[in-house]
């Protein structure tokens, strides 16, 4: 199977770009600790729900050597109500770890996924932070040392800590930041298409976006898709055909990739919901090296389930 992870340093769409790409579940669990425990100031992060132990006493851990550390949490997630939420404000002593729900904000779920590490470097990813999600699930992990992106994630989490509505910043096609910008990005990535489209997602249910895939195939697009078993959503006969299901692992990914030329990575499902009213944060990258590694897994997923 492909590596866990790939780190390399070269000349990409964003200037002074170090990356690693990680993918779950292999190792990605002992990286992601591994960035945090490097941690020398601070750490904001905006995720989704947080149980795993691990994270959790690293966390603890970094407090105690006074780093910095804030959280926006979701306090009422689908599954959880907000059980989870309770539980992590029990664990952890509120004077030196700061965390937050996103109930004062107009969002419906705080779903993005999102470090931002000493203001230097961020990590954007697709994977909650519990045991299930690193360790049989396909995710993805993207990190990555640049100080446009970094600094505009740096604000945009300041803005949602303590602003009482969400307060749009400006941002390059490169950075998808949900509700902003990410109805027309989306529209706008599926409509650049002018040979393949690859999509491994949890599941796919926008109607807009199955619209424009479907318009895609009439012009002869070539479609791959990988989605999770327990698709709910009913898809229309031409789309259908395009589409695999896959459960082991469990597809909790959300990546789309245009002509080999453009990936996205990120927290967005590919519903309405995530779309329109969610906090969900994603990149764009055209990085050759990350699109190699991305395809290589993806080709290897598709060829281990049946037609």
């Amino acid at each position: 199977q492909t590596n866990a992870s790939v780190s390399q340093q070269h000349s990409t769409a964003f200037p002074l770009l170090t990356w690693t790409l990680l993918l779950s579940p292999f190792k990605s669990h002992e990286w992601v600790i591994d960035m945090i425990k490097n941690a020398k100031y601070t750490i904001d992060i905006w995720w989704y729900q947080i149980s795993d132990k691990v994270f959790i006493n690293t966390l603890k851990q970094k407090a105690a050597q006074w780093v910095k550390i804030r959280i926006i949490l979701e306090n009422s997630t689908y599954w959880e109500n907000n059980k989870e939420f309770r539980q992590l404000l029990k664990q952890i002593d509120k004077t030196t770890i700061t965390i937050k729900s996103d109930e004062h904000l107009e969002t419906n779920f705080q779903h993005a996924k999102t470090i931002i590490i000493d203001n230097e470097s961020f990590l954007v990813s697709s994977a909650n932070f519990t045991y299930w999600w690193f360790f049989a699930n396909r995710e993805h992990w993207f990190i990555a040392s640049e100080p446009l992106h970094t600094q505009l994630l740096a604000q945009q989490f300041e803005s949602d800590r303590t602003d009482t509505f969400l307060r749009k910043i400006t941002y390059p096609s490169s950075l998808r930041i949900c509700p902003y910008n990410c109805r027309d990005e989306l529209s706008s990535l599926i409509a650049q298409a002018q040979s393949e489209i690859i999509i491994q997602a949890q599941y796919l249910e926008d109607p807009i976006l199955i619209d424009q895939l479907i318009e895609k195939i009439t012009w002869w697009i070539t479609l791959r898709i990988i989605v999770w078993k327990y698709q709910d959503t009913i898809l229309p006969e031409p789309l259908k055909e395009k589409v695999r299901t896959m459960s082991d692992p469990n597809v909790h990914a959300k990546a789309i990739l245009i002509d080999w030329s453009k990936l996205y990575l990120g927290s967005m499902n590919l519903s309405t919901n995530a779309v329109e009213k969610n906090r969900e944060i994603g990149i764009v990258t055209s990085d050759k090296f990350v699109i190699r590694q991305f395809i290589s897994q993806f080709d290897q997923d598709r060829q281990s389930i049946s037609p």
